[in-house]
């Protein structure tokens, strides 16, 4: 008699898997029926807080403030599956150049005999140090939705680009004696421009104000680190604290 149900169920469960299949089927189906997909476009202009490392200088931090115009093409997908939350892939353009920072990386005095007088050497080396990052991001953004027009957003990024370091070295020697026919003055100037390719990286929040169904205006905060560079066994690396006003429009 146990042989019977055992049959019967051998024989039905082809049906109740093809059955189950037809439902997961049809599950995923209303899933990607319900989810919207919709482009924009988006212009951020950011005021940069910039910070600069030098290893060869372990006292001091270089900071300075600048602008920055970043373009912007994203996808926005939503669908009831998702809740609360929305997503957005984005890929923007990267611009960051900061100020010039200079140090006196050396300086030295010597003394010595150039008979019958006494003669003193000053010499100073002056570093102006320049930095420039400029490449792509690829964000992630969660969007959180509420009743009211106010959206916030969480973000995080990769990207990959060229932090550039731009050297202006000026070397002032001066040699001062007792008799004046021995003074001189002499000054170089050299200029040097070093590249690499580097991983960058941003991490941030803000909200979105949307102003009709399509058009929003933005305001956003983030970390940036665009990695380091090393020049002549010098370490420099360069990070900023950035704050964005923008406007996105979804088609």
């Amino acid at each position: 008699m146990k042989v019977l149900p055992i049959s019967i169920f051998l024989i039905m469960f082809p049906f109740f898997v093809c059955a189950e299949t037809t439902a997961s089927k049809q599950e995923e189906f209303d899933f990607v029926q319900d989810m919207k997909i919709r482009p924009y476009i988006s212009l951020k202009l950011g005021y940069n807080n910039n910070k600069i490392q030098i290893s060869d200088i372990s006292s001091k931090d270089f900071t300075n403030n600048t602008f920055s115009l970043n373009p912007a093409f994203g996808l926005k997908f939503d669908s009831s599956a998702f809740g609360i939350f929305a997503f957005r892939l984005e890929a923007e353009y990267l611009h960051n150049t900061s100020d010039s920072n200079s140090y006196v990386s050396q300086r030295s005095w010597t003394t010595g005999l150039n008979y019958p007088y006494l003669t003193y050497n000053y010499e100073t080396r002056k570093d102006t140090v320049k930095a420039n990052a400029s490449g792509a991001l690829f964000n992630t953004y969660v969007d959180i939705k509420t009743p009211i027009f106010i959206t916030p957003f969480i973000t995080a990024g990769l990207g990959y680009g060229e932090l550039t370091q731009e050297n202006q070295i000026v070397v002032d020697i001066i040699v001062d004696s007792w008799n004046s026919s021995y003074d001189s003055t002499e000054h170089t100037s050299n200029s040097e421009k070093h590249s690499a390719s580097n991983m960058f990286l941003q991490i941030g929040l803000g909200a979105s104000f949307n102003i009709t169904e399509s058009f929003s205006l933005n305001t956003e905060y983030r970390y940036l680190n665009y990695g380091s560079i090393t020049v002549y066994g010098s370490e420099l690396k360069y990070k900023a604290n950035q704050f964005l006003i923008g406007t996105k429009y979804i088609f």
